[in-house]
């Protein structure tokens, strides 16, 4: 999905849904580059305040996590469209992931991420700090 069809998703009146989880350290990353920094954090803030945007900063102090090898996305479908599938990226690229047991392994990572990550509300505040802390 190009960049204007997922906006177009998210903004239209029957929007999709967006839960995503964002490592701290890819935020320190990005933060060494203020010129682009700011911006990059001010649409993250932007999103993030949209009643179908969830995101969550996956902090320091998760220590060593099992999402560290590598990025993954779980599309999830209403019952009966399609099933739940999932996508990992990788250097050379990416591949689908569709066997149900391997989208369910996935699903159970995200949930465990999910629940070392901060909360909605102290993401936000994360992200307006880094923000600030850019200009």
């Amino acid at each position: 999905m190009g960049h204007r069809a997922a906006v177009a998703g998210l903004t239209s009146s029957d929007p999709l849904q967006l839960s995503a989880l964002i490592s701290e350290a890819a935020l320190a990353r990005c933060a060494r580059q203020p010129n682009v920094a700011a911006e990059q954090f001010r649409q993250l803030l932007d999103w993030a305040k949209r009643p179908n945007v969830e995101i969550q900063v996956l902090p320091f102090d998760a220590g060593l996590h099992s999402g560290m090898s590598g990025a993954f996305t779980l599309l999830s479908f209403p019952e009966g469209l399609l099933p739940d599938a999932g996508w990992q990226e990788y250097a050379l690229g990416g591949h689908i992931i569709d066997d149900p047991s391997d989208v369910a392994s996935l699903t159970t990572l995200y949930d465990e991420l999910r629940s070392q990550a901060l909360g909605c509300d102290e993401s936000l505040t994360l992200l307006a700090e880094s923000v600030e802390n850019t200009l």
